[in-house]
């Protein structure tokens, strides 16, 4: 706009010099006027049109505006509307994962303790068993034509046959002991993992839920 006013004045002062140069007359003056008048006038109704223009854009920038701070309004609102509907749902979900989370506690302990009281009677049957064998190994003993032998040599192949027998039988029992506690072992870390699993998801589920609550 500047450099148009600049050009519109310099013209003029070019054909104001002309007119001048011409014979400096008054008609020369005064048709010099009536045009720099009218080109005034010109400038002045372009710059309206363009304020009009400027004023109309401007005008729908502020409704643009005011339409997308009423629609975020309208949201806070909903938000908070949601918020203060779901916040008792929360609160009872919040609650039923911290009794999951409880009794998932409790099952692992009870569990660890029925591992231990499955093995230390495994170990009490091992015994009894143990104890039967040996007196009945004895009673035959005593029944056999090996009681004619000297009672030390009875002893000591009596202690070398049950020493052979326990060892036998510890061999067997053990074995057996150690699949059973294989077996407890793997189904307490299989409920161990089950309880880490389930814990980790139900805090997770807890901190997006609190999360999405807090916003």
């Amino acid at each position: 706009m500047m450099e148009e006013e600049e050009q519109a004045m310099k013209s003029a002062s070019q054909q104001l010099g002309q007119y001048w140069k011409a014979g400096n007359n008054a008609q020369a003056v005064l048709s010099w006027r009536e045009r720099l008048k009218r080109d005034s006038q010109k400038d002045l109704q372009k710059v309206r049109e363009q304020g009009k223009v400027r004023v109309q854009g401007l005008r729908l920038q502020i409704e643009a505006c005011d339409e997308k701070l009423l629609r975020a309004q309208e949201e806070v609102q909903r938000l908070r509307e949601y918020k203060d509907r779901q916040r008792p749902t929360f609160l009872l979900q919040i609650a039923a994962l911290q009794r999951q989370i409880l009794r998932l506690s409790q099952t692992n302990k009870e569990q660890e303790a029925d591992t231990e009281l499955l093995a230390d009677t495994e170990i009490q049957k091992c015994l009894e068993k143990h104890q039967k064998l040996q007196f009945q190994a004895l009673q035959k003993i005593a029944d056999s034509p090996i009681a004619q032998i000297p009672l030390s040599l009875r002893r000591m192949c009596l202690e070398n046959h049950r020493m052979k027998q326990q060892i036998y039988m510890y061999k067997q029992e053990m074995g057996h002991l150690q699949e059973q506690i294989s077996k407890l072992q793997h189904m307490g870390n299989d409920l161990q993992n089950c309880w880490v699993y389930e814990t980790r998801s139900a805090w997770k589920m807890l901190v997006e839920k609190s999360c999405r609550f807090s916003l």
